[in-house]
């Protein structure tokens, strides 16, 4: 169960929260604002909405891809934003509407994050062992 909390306050997130005890969801960071300024988009509030819950999404309203972006790096499971298949319809487009190709940039951005986070306590690789062979011990007397 996907839950957006567009438009409610953390008392009602709480509630929410109570209500869906046992139930399997995600909680949806989302300003609903349609289109909204980077400087609105608030992902910090995915952080906290995951002390009810152990993965995270958000509701992307605004005119480019950054912020999902970002929120992607901050380990969103979910991303939701509106899709369209092109500036010219057909339908009613908005300036916020997520075209195919933006939704390719997307998924490969969820690849590189993913290749960029690697393991917390992995092995050093061999690059690294080399350079550490190179330059330990280089400078000391």
């Amino acid at each position: 169960l996907l839950v957006s909390t567009g438009m409610h306050d953390a008392a009602e997130v709480a509630q929410a929260a109570e209500v869906l005890r046992g139930a399997s969801y995600t909680f949806m960071h989302c300003v609903s604002i349609y289109p909204y300024p980077p400087s609105r988009a608030n992902l910090s509030r995915m952080a906290w909405l995951r002390q009810f819950t152990d993965s995270g999404g958000f509701s992307d309203h605004s005119n480019s891809l950054e912020a999902a972006k970002l929120a992607i790096a901050l380990g969103a499971t979910y991303v939701e934003r509106h899709a369209c298949l092109g500036p010219d319809g057909p339908g009613r487009v908005n300036p916020w509407d997520t075209t195919p190709a933006q939704w390719k940039e997307l998924a490969q951005w969820v690849d590189t994050v993913e290749q960029a986070m690697g393991v917390a306590e992995g092995p050093l690789g061999a690059e690294e062992l080399a350079a550490r062979k190179r330059f330990i011990g280089r400078w000391s007397r």
